[in-house]
């Protein structure tokens, strides 16, 4: 026969346990879900047109050519300039018609300068190489939003200033005016350490529901 207080005894230890495994289930849902809205990298995906662009790749030259620049990078990391912000690209890559996609070695940043408007591409220690002057809407953008233009007057310099390596050679464009397009398109992605923090919160309630 089981005395009365070794039911009491038992019934508390119960209801410990079921408080203990409620309260790891807690925690663990908290901890989740607290990783799903934290620590987002704000993608930020850039492109500079240019209906026709003259100059030279690997020490081969080209006329007329339209290309389309495209520099990814995280608006977490962009840096703030008096009237403005800039952004070093993760990666960029040029593709020029007829002559095919490279790579940049050398560093390079997008910029928007909210004084005078203008927007830009420009090598990562900050000499300009392909700039949008007066865009509308550039004097409040601040990198954080979805931004367009249409095709407007455009502007390629400096490029000899130094080295501006690709992974077809060096890349060398005419001082010019042009015309083209920028765009910038921004999202919200879970970064890696993010996600996988994610999925081990679910999985371990998900292994003590099962054990309780």
């Amino acid at each position: 026969m089981i005395s009365t207080k070794h039911q009491i005894s038992h019934t508390i230890l119960g209801t410990n346990r079921i408080y203990s495994i409620r309260m790891k289930h807690s925690i663990l849902l908290t901890l989740t879900f607290a990783a799903a809205f934290h620590l987002q990298a704000a993608s930020i995906t850039t492109s500079f047109t240019a209906t026709a662009a003259s100059g030279s790749i690997g020490g081969s030259a080209f006329t007329g050519k339209a290309f389309t620049i495209i520099g990814q990078g995280d608006t977490n990391n962009r840096t703030s300039f008096p009237n403005g912000f800039s952004l070093i690209h993760d990666s960029t890559s040029i593709t020029i018609a007829d002559l095919g996609t490279f790579s940049f070695v050398t560093g390079t940043r997008i910029f928007v300068n909210n004084f005078t408007g203008g927007v830009g591409f420009s090598r990562a220690s900050g000499s300009d190489l392909y700039i949008f002057p007066n865009v509308t809407g550039g004097n409040t953008w601040d990198m954080t939003s979805n931004f367009s233009t249409g095709v407007i007057p455009s502007a390629l310099l400096q490029w000899n200033i130094s080295d501006v390596v690709t992974s077809g050679g060096i890349l060398l464009f005419d001082e010019s005016a042009a015309r083209g397009v920028f765009t910038a398109e921004v999202g919200n992605v879970p970064e890696p350490a993010t996600s996988a923090l994610i999925f081990a919160g679910l999985a371990a309630v998900i292994a003590l529901r099962r054990r309780s």
